[in-house]
Formats: C-alpha cells, sequence, structure tokens
C-alpha cells in the first residue's frame, strides 16, 4: 500500500501446495529429461528463450553426448517456425495439463533466457520438488538461492551447458535439487505464508 512503512515478497500462490508434493526420485537413467517451460511461448522472451535453447543448447549437448540427454518443452504457442526445426534431442510437449505430475517425471530443469525482472515460477516450481535447477542470477527475484548450493548459475551456453553436463552424476543432482528444496521450503511454506501476513496485518 502507498506509505506502507513494512514491506514483503510474497511468492506465486501455487508454490506452498507444489511443496507439499514430494521431492522427485533421483537415478541414473539415460538419457536424463531436462525441462524448459515457458508457459506461453506468445510472449517475446519466452520465443527468445526457446530459440536459443533450441538453435544452441540442445545442439552443443548432442555434439558433446550424443544421447545422454533429452530436452522437454512445455508451453503453448511454439511458433511454427521454431517447430520445423525442433532438434532430434528436443521433445515439445506443447500445454501440459498435469504439470505437477509432469515435473515429477523430470531430472534437471533450465530457465534460459526468460527475462531480467519480476519472479519466475518457471524457476521456481521445479525448484520445490527438489529439481537441480540452471538458472540466471537475476531470475531469482531477490530470494537467497546461492549458486553451486541451491542451483547453478548459467548465463551463456557454454556455462548451461558445463552444468547440465556435471549433472549426469546423480549424487550432484540429488545434492543441489533437496538443497533447493530445503531453502525453498523454508521460504514458500504455508507456514511461511501465513507468518509473513499475520506480521503485515498485525496492529
Amino acid at each position: 500500500a502507498m506509505g506502507s512503512q513494512q514491506t514483503t515478497t510474497i511468492p506465486l500462490r501455487n508454490l506452498p501446495s507444489i511443496l507439499e508434493l514430494p521431492s522427485i526420485p533421483y537415478s541414473d537413467r539415460r538419457p536424463l529429461r531436462v525441462l524448459f517451460s515457458g508457459s506461453t511461448f506468445s510472449v517475446q522472451h519466452n520465443r527468445d528463450g526457446a530459440r536459443h535453447v533450441l538453435s544452441e543448447i540442445a545442439p552443443e549437448l548432442e555434439r558433446r553426448v550424443p544421447n545422454e540427454f533429452t530436452l522437454h518443452v512445455t508451453g503453448k504457442k511454439l511458433p511454427e517456425e521454431i517447430l520445423k526445426t525442433l532438434p532430434p534431442n528436443v521433445v515439445y510437449e506443447g500445454y501440459v495439463k498435469d504439470y505437477s505430475t509432469f515435473l515429477g517425471t523430470m531430472d534437471i530443469a533450465i530457465t534460459s533466457h526468460l527475462g531480467t525482472v519480476g519472479m519466475h515460477g518457471k524457476l521456481f516450481e521445479p525448484v520445490c520438488r527438489g529439481i537441480p535447477t540452471v538458472t540466471a542470477p537475476y531470475a531469482l527475484a531477490g530470494f537467497p538461492f546461492v549458486g553451486g548450493e541451491h542451483v547453478l548459475f548459467g548465463t551463456s551456453t557454454k556455462e548451461v551447458v558445463d552444468h547440465l553436463l556435471e549433472l549426469r552424476d546423480r549424487v550432484l543432482r540429488e545434492k543441489i535439487g533437496s538443497a533447493g528444496r530445503k531453502l525453498a521450503t523454508e521460504l514458500f511454506s504455508r507456514k511461511r505464508i501465513l507468518n509473513q501476513l499475520e506480521e503485515i496485518l498485525r496492529p
């Protein structure tokens, strides 16, 4: 409110319910399933992110480690010109109705080039499920996630691909994914949000 002496950041409303779902399992299966979600590609920065993932990250992964990864792209309205040029290691899932169940089938998430302002739900949703996530520092909206501990930071194609190669190690995936989920629980749990609201409303 204008003139307020106390402010706080309330996370996306679906995060508490996501945290109440189980963490993903960590396995040694191949190929590893990597999530890139843009919600809707009618938004310019989501289209830019998709182009970057599909024209740079996916081909570089396949060049360096064939058959080790498949990238699963979710979101509505991926342009036809992009669909026509999908690399062989990419699956376009489109709109996923049961997104929570779908998240439980992923091993890793990337949020490449999803804009530079605001809180990105498509970053925090996989983190809340314990999915190790490669993202950019600016996508964290001021929350205290530490690169190399709760998430991995990558802004260039090389950095993202290098981190994905590191995450072939199941132990590292579980370490990063579990730490990210633990911090997300501290920040976004239903109890934490209710406590924040009580603090705001307290006279």
